[in-house]
């Protein structure tokens, strides 16, 4: 009879949860993971043979799967009563989180430095790497954590032609947010610092910023990836100095104007972190009052943060997303912006380790 009984509840369960997943409508976007969610994949006989159709469907039902979202939230739970301390490639140690290091591929590095180089024998350039909160806090991470030397791959830099900033000893631990692998304004002001020395000029302080609290509720990508529940939040702060004329984005597609860099609808939402320049697009131009020179950046998201910093020493700042550009950077930026890269007066590379890494865009500079 128990037997009965355990079978009957198993058989429900499995077919619980696929009438559920019958029913319940494809969702093509995660704003729990900020992410996009894999559609129902094409079926074609050659698809089938060739093994592609069962790996897009394996996706296609991991991401469709019903109660997704809180089903990541409930293994969270069970992984901390088993007193795991780590959770969907994110370390969980004192009410922080730090995503895992991914492996560097050595090909895209060799690549994205041959590119830059090449790039910067004609368009001089400046490059800032930003180490991961998990190296830099790795005194805080369980025992057994894995951990990259990230401050040996930086000192292997030997570059000719283009200047490396290299800020790994003076990034701290309180540079980064707790929820999310980004870095905070004040640990893009100390990349920001290290950028103006090798200009000349001063140090800012963090005094010289009318610095305001905008989010107190900021969960960001590494409370996404692990399902953590009852982290406290982060703060999220908006840094003014100087003022904007106008921000324009190329989505791709189309040049929308803004009269701000903040994006106040995403306060509202899970992905508040794009409440700086909103979500990654291929190109940013940001003009202000200011009677400074312009400035091209060739970024990741840590840019974003970073470029509230530079509105009162900048008439012009454009940066560009090589992860969605799919044409020559000159090209690009003469058709969309009517600007050349001979009329930029400084031209920065600012990245994350992870990306830079393990990503391959540096294509389109050449």
């Amino acid at each position: 009879m128990k037997n009965k009984i355990l079978t009957s509840l198993f058989l429900l369960l499995v077919f619980g949860f696929t009438l559920l997943d019958l029913l319940t409508p494809d969702r093509a976007f995660s704003e729990w993971e900020n992410r996009e969610l894999k559609g129902a994949p094409e079926i074609s006989v050659g698809r089938i043979f060739s093994g592609e159709f069962g790996s897009d469907y394996e996706s296609y039902m991991t991401d469709q799967f019903a109660l997704r979202d809180s089903l990541v939230k409930i293994k969270y739970l069970a992984d901390r009563a088993l007193l795991k301390t780590d959770a969907g490639g994110v370390y969980i140690s004192d009410n922080t989180l730090f995503v895992k290091q991914n492996e560097i591929n050595r090909e895209y590095l060799e690549k994205n430095i041959s590119a830059m180089e090449t790039f910067s024998l004609k368009y001089p350039s400046r490059f800032i790497l930003v180490p991961s909160a998990t190296y830099i806090c790795r005194d805080a991470l369980p025992p057994y954590a894995e951990v990259m030397d990230e401050k040996e791959l930086f000192e292997s830099f030997n570059f000719e032609s283009l200047e490396f900033i290299n800020i790994i000893d003076e990034i701290k631990a309180d540079s980064y947010f707790r929820t999310d692998h980004h870095w905070t304004a004040d640990g893009a002001l100390i990349g920001y610092n290290a950028y103006r020395r090798t200009l000349g000029k001063e140090a800012l302080a963090k005094d010289a910023f009318d610095v305001s609290e905008v989010s107190q509720d900021f969960l960001g990508t590494s409370v996404s990836k692990s399902g953590a529940v009852g982290i406290e939040p982060d703060v999220l702060e908006k840094w003014e100095r100087g003022k904007v004329k106008s921000v324009e984005v190329y989505d791709g597609l189309k040049t929308s104007e803004y009269s701000s860099v903040y994006f106040d609808e995403y306060l509202d939402k899970k992905d508040k972190y794009s409440y700086y320049l909103g979500q990654n697009q291929p190109l940013v131009r940001i003009k202000t009052d200011s009677e400074g020179g312009k400035i091209l950046i060739f970024k990741d998201s840590y840019a974003h943060i970073f470029s509230q910093l530079l509105i009162e020493d900048y008439s012009e700042i454009v940066l560009v997303d090589l992860r969605y550009v799919r044409e020559r950077v000159a090209l690009l930026l003469e058709k969309t912006f009517d600007v050349s890269l001979e009329d930029f007066d400084e031209i920065l590379f600012l990245y994350s380790t992870d990306t830079f890494t393990t990503e391959n865009n540096m294509l389109w500079i050449r």
